[in-house]
């Protein structure tokens, strides 16, 4: 079965009631080679949107319905929504994907093209099609097999892992159950070699809570191993105008009359240590766990460049 993304498996269920009116909710997922659960996320997304369907329920089947006189050709997006659709493309790191549906929304609007922003980072086209992968295994909610490169232990792996959430980077990232040791894990997609969705393993479901925990104390794709812990780092004038601007967002900002303090709870008190250390004298820790990490690296720092 060839890999789709979101906005494809959209388009099949659009095209599905162009084809027929009224589906099954079983009929209509096995049409587009996607789980029930997957299609009744995208359906509600559809009804959010403005489609016109109607769910009937008549056991031991549901059904999902469009008007005789609904056509899957209408445009649903104005002009202007169609721009600001291709401007927010336009943000994304460039690739073979993003093109594509630049120039989709290009077509549809009879332009030549859409200028969009200078680009900053980029996916290559490998990169970009594991990142397909990817979001076929969550949207799907399907184990995913890769062969991968941990760079923490340089070695290639093959690694199934239950995809919970990408974040677009750079670089990007996704959120995963590692079936080996059933940890809530990140992981780079620049590091898979090779990916497919497993017919082998089932897919592992996390909570949504502790896919949020995981989330709110990162740093940089980072979690640490043991319990998050508190944090505290004082930033001082005039540093702290930007640094208000450009903290690791697990923190919260707390205004001072000669500064800001920031505070909250993160996974890798190692990774914060390397964002205070790169900030001088600018930046004091607060707390011991993290006194003793800064203390670390600048020792480290100090001894390798001759000092004492």
């Amino acid at each position: 079965m060839p890999k789709r993304s979101t906005g494809a498996t959209i388009s099949q269920i659009l095209i599905a009631f162009g084809e027929e009116h009224t589906w099954t909710q079983a009929a209509l997922a096995d049409r587009c080679g996607i789980e029930v659960r997957a299609l009744k996320v995208r359906l509600k997304e559809l009804v959010d949107a403005g489609v016109p369907l109607e769910r009937e329920e008549d056991a031991p089947h549901v059904y999902w319905s469009v008007p005789k006189s609904w056509s899957a050709g209408e445009v649903f997006l104005s002009t202007d929504d169609m721009l600001l659709v291709a401007r927010l493309l336009g943000r994304l790191p460039a690739s073979r994907s993003r093109q594509q549906a630049l120039g989709a929304i290009a077509a549809a609007l009879r332009l030549e093209a859409i200028p969009s922003a200078p680009e900053s980072f980029s996916l290559d086209p490998t990169e970009d099609a594991h990142l397909v992968v990817v979001e076929d295994a969550l949207e799907k909610e399907h184990a995913l097999r890769m062969e991968y490169f941990s760079a923490s232990r340089s070695i290639k792996e093959w690694r199934t892992v239950s995809v919970h959430h990408i974040t677009s980077g750079p670089p990007a990232r996704f959120l995963a159950t590692c079936h080996r040791d059933g940890a809530i894990k990140w992981f780079r997609v620049d590091r898979i070699l090779r990916a497919h969705e497993s017919t082998e393993e089932a897919f592992r479901p996390a909570s949504r809570p502790s896919v949020e925990r995981v989330l709110a104390t990162s740093i940089d794709g980072y979690q640490g191993d043991g319990a998050p812990s508190e944090v505290s780092v004082f930033v001082r004038e005039p540093e702290s105008r930007w640094v208000a601007r450009n903290h690791p967002r697990p923190l919260v900002v707390e205004e001072l009359p000669s500064g800001i303090r920031l505070r909250g709870e993160v996974g890798s008190v190692k990774q914060l240590a390397r964002w205070v250390v790169s900030l001088g004298s600018a930046a004091r820790a607060e707390t011991p766990e993290l006194i003793e990490a800064v203390r670390a690296l600048a020792a480290g720092a100090i001894s390798v460049h001759g000092g004492s």
